[in-house]
């Protein structure tokens, strides 16, 4: 038996209403990329990588909406402020070639747009597209009701299938 999962739609959200923000046709969510120290040690055969537990470089996401919303305009472009996005997925699962569930999926955002065009790329005869780039400060992916992960930067968060593998490096910083 072949059991596989497929995301076969999803619906973005903006702002602290949860205000449909489904006339985007692309995300690409942030990369988590985590930080490393390189270890190589004199008389050894190698270089070694370990985790720092630091996140390397900044968690961002790119959304390209279908045409210039004021609305949206509106809410993305204070530099100073935040946006909340929230991003929801169905997930099929299926065995061999039969659906024997859906699910849900969510990756929640917190924000600051640092990137967007005044308008988008316009091309003749074609609509245009409206990309915009986010820098997020927290993100977290719950699957099914269960949080799979979460980080927030801003309160020195990091748990993974919930776990908070910060906790000890705040203790000994004196953080907590």
């Amino acid at each position: 038996m072949v059991q596989r999962n497929v995301i076969s739609d999803a619906c973005i959200y903006i702002g602290a209403n949860n205000d449909c923000f489904g006339r985007a046709t692309k995300i690409t969510p942030p990369t988590i990329k985590h930080g490393e120290v390189e270890l190589n040690d004199l008389g050894s055969m190698g270089t070694l990588k370990l985790a720092n537990g630091k996140i390397d470089g900044a968690l961002e996401t790119k959304i390209t909406l279908n045409s210039f919303y004021k609305d949206i305009f509106q809410k993305i472009s204070n530099p100073f402020g935040s946006v909340d996005l929230k991003l929801c997925s169905n997930v099929m699962q299926f065995e061999n070639d039969e659906v024997t569930a859906n699910t849900g999926l969510t990756l929640y955002m917190r924000g600051k747009s640092s990137e967007f065009p005044l308008l988008g790329e316009m091309n003749e005869h074609d609509n245009m597209n409206y990309e915009m780039t986010f820098n997020c400060s927290m993100v977290r992916l719950v699957d099914n009701g269960k949080e799979l992960y979460y980080i927030d930067i801003l309160n020195n968060i990091w748990i993974v299938n919930g776990v908070d593998i910060r906790k000890d490096i705040i203790k000994n910083l004196g953080l907590a």
